[in-house]
């Protein structure tokens, strides 16, 4: 499999255009940003004057009294740890905020839930969230959302601190990255919660869960037994709050996408709990798979991300895709992806595919602004490449079959870890338009650094990544707002992002046909669901400037989903988004004002749609 380990412990995530204008797949909803990808020069963080933060009228009904919540216990996120018993205990805090013009009260729940075994009944695991709920609603038909972020290993902070709460982090915008005084926390224009209740969970051995004994952490860092426990923990949250007919929704970033999709179909055949609405942000649906592939040849995801970031850095330069919008010119470069330089991917090359490689020189040429295209599987095996990226240009057929065949199999691009696209800068990974100022590859001796081995991984990535350098407060900052704010008062301290359980994590997966695979295709089990449920609605989002989880990809693995839906029925489910950031794409202001216009138009039809989660 040559998928780069360190791929795994890092992961949190139709337009026409070319010769083929076929959509990628069928979709209700395509929709992408039309604003200006030119903004590279840096942005200056200015007061946040919304809505939300105008004082509130003093003869509204006062808020309940808060209930502050103490608990003094210590959560250990070893692999080994559990605790001997667990509590149910939360704080419960009282807020308000203008949206829409309408003052609106909501309840903050900041605790933990107990999920059982569903035979013998025995505490497996203690897991925290933070639930926020619109006050005097109507919850038959008021929809829950939950969140999941990916890694896998990462806690809910990266979600509930960037995205869609009443609260957020504000930080930088554009290419450049937040100054130590740049990064606030304030009421957040853009929360969902007009539209759907929201719940921010942490998996096992992540924030402030944790296994009961004689489970231990370990037990459910895989991916079936981590859907069990993420499914109990749905499965006794809508029980204990009397939700079990509202419209349930699952949203979930990079590896939660997986974790979401398979939860779709695990929710209904063990607690007959029904989704109304699966939401999948950059999502890694069958990211592990390697090679040979079920579908091989399969495409060079990365291309159409490579184009993208060089029309976002002005080296696009032939007149025809100069001329394309952003939604144009990324079909198109998928396009040719997925047609002419997939037929290239398989090995031993014949003579045929070198002549057709030979004739595709100009076009990689126009589609990458002939730009070092480096990525992490070429220095992996070529590090005396680092020295020379004009080396690695495409400027003949062997470059195009070396490009067609490396960007099919998961390696990262040029300008994060390795090397620079642009000599000088380093790029981010999972933004590519975020950029620091000089090699740190060089600085941190990249070439020599062990990817398979996370302790002997170059430099810590939150800093060593520029795109990745504004989240790195979003642990702290949760576990201030949390105590003071929110006031569950712990002790203990908040587990954040942990290669360690990435690097250990179990991918085997047990499908609904009884069949064990070494890794997880979530495809399989949207495809059952949707089948299975054809009331639920289904969305992907994914960004243009994402190498992590490219958006190529995202439709390629939905081309899957579709081979096993009608046309048809996957017409009326599934809504497709692109969107002109990075893998975190609430962190960027436009594209989050984007997802959130498009999610709130998706909950709306969800729960039109939906039936009763729990029968």
């Amino acid at each position: 499999m040559i998928v780069l380990s360190i791929t795994t412990l890092l992961l949190l995530s139709a337009c026409g255009g070319g010769d083929d204008p076929t959509p990628a797949v069928s979709s209700t909803t395509s929709t992408t940003a039309t604003s200006s990808n030119s903004a590279n020069a840096p942005k200056a963080i200015t007061p946040q004057v919304t809505p939300a933060t105008v004082s509130v009228d003093q003869t509204l009904t006062p808020l309940l009294p808060d209930k502050p919540y103490v608990d003094n216990t210590l959560y250990d996120a070893s692999a080994g740890a559990s605790l001997p018993s667990a509590t149910e205990g939360a704080a419960v805090t009282h807020h308000r905020i203008k949206l829409n013009g309408l003052n609106m009260a909501y309840t903050a729940t900041a605790g933990h839930l107990t999920v059982r075994d569903t035979t013998t009944n025995a505490p497996q695991a203690t897991i925290f969230y933070t639930a926020y709920t619109l006050d005097n609603q109507d919850t038959t038909r008021r929809p829950v959302t939950v969140f999941f972020n990916g890694g896998p290993g990462s806690p809910s902070s990266f979600l509930q601190m960037g995205s869609f709460g009443p609260m957020r982090v504000f930080t930088a915008q554009g290419s450049t990255v937040s100054g130590p005084n740049d990064v606030t926390l304030g009421e957040n224009p853009q929360t969902l919660l007009d539209k759907t209740d929201v719940i921010f969970v942490d998996p096992v051995g992540t924030g402030f869960s944790e296994a009961v004994a004689p489970s231990k952490n370990q037990d459910f860092w895989g991916v079936n037994p981590d859907v069990n426990i993420m499914a109990g923990f749905i499965n006794r949250y809508m029980i204990t709050n009397d939700r079990g007919s509202s419209p349930l929704m699952v949203y979930g970033e990079s590896y939660g996408g997986p974790r979401a999709g398979i939860l779709s179909y695990a929710l209904q055949n063990v607690y007959g709990i029904k989704l109304s609405g699966l939401m999948m942000q950059a999502p890694a649906l069958n990211f592990y798979e390697g090679e040979p592939a079920r579908r091989d040849p399969v495409p060079p995801y990365l291309l159409p991300t490579i184009t993208m970031a060089a029309k976002y850095y002005g080296k696009i330069s032939d007149p025809t895709l100069s001329k394309l919008s952003l939604p144009d010119l990324f079909q198109a470069s998928e396009n040719l992806a997925f047609n002419e330089l997939r037929t290239l991917a398989p090995q031993p090359t014949t003579s045929a595919q070198q002549t057709q490689a030979t004739s595709l020189v100009g076009t990689m040429q126009a589609f990458t602004g002939n730009l070092p295209v480096l990525n992490g599987l070429d220095i992996y095996y070529h590090p005396s490449l680092v020295s020379n990226p004009a080396a690695n240009m495409i400027q003949s057929g062997t470059d195009v079959l070396r490009a067609a065949r490396s960007y099919s199999y998961g390696g990262f691009l040029s300008g994060g870890l390795v090397i620079e696209m642009f000599p000088g800068k380093t790029l981010g990974l999972y933004d590519l338009r975020k950029e620091l100022t000089g090699n740190l590859a060089a600085t941190q001796n990249a070439s020599r650094c062990d990817s398979s081995n996370v302790a002997n991984f170059c430099g810590s990535y939150l800093i060593y990544d520029p795109s990745l350098n504004d989240l790195a407060s979003y642990d702290s900052i949760l576990s201030s707002y949390a105590y003071n704010t929110l006031k569950y008062q712990t002790v203990s301290l908040y587990h954040g992002l942990s290669g360690t359980i990435g690097s250990v994590w179990d991918h085997h997966t047990a499908y609904p046909d009884g069949s064990t695979l070494s890794f997880p295709d979530a495809t399989i089990f949207i495809a059952d669901e949707m089948q299975i449920n054809p009331n639920m609605q289904v969305l992907t989002s994914a960004g243009y400037y994402d190498s992590v989880v490219p958006a190529a990809q995202v439709d390629w693995d939905m081309q899957s989903v579709a081979k096993a839906i009608p046309a048809a029925q996957m017409q009326k489910m599934y809504t497709r988004i692109l969107y002109p950031a990075g893998h975190m794409g609430y962190a960027d202001d436009p594209t989050r004002q984007l997802l959130h216009d498009n999610l709130s138009t998706f909950l709306e039809k969800a729960v039109k749609t939906s039936v009763a989660s729990m029968k």
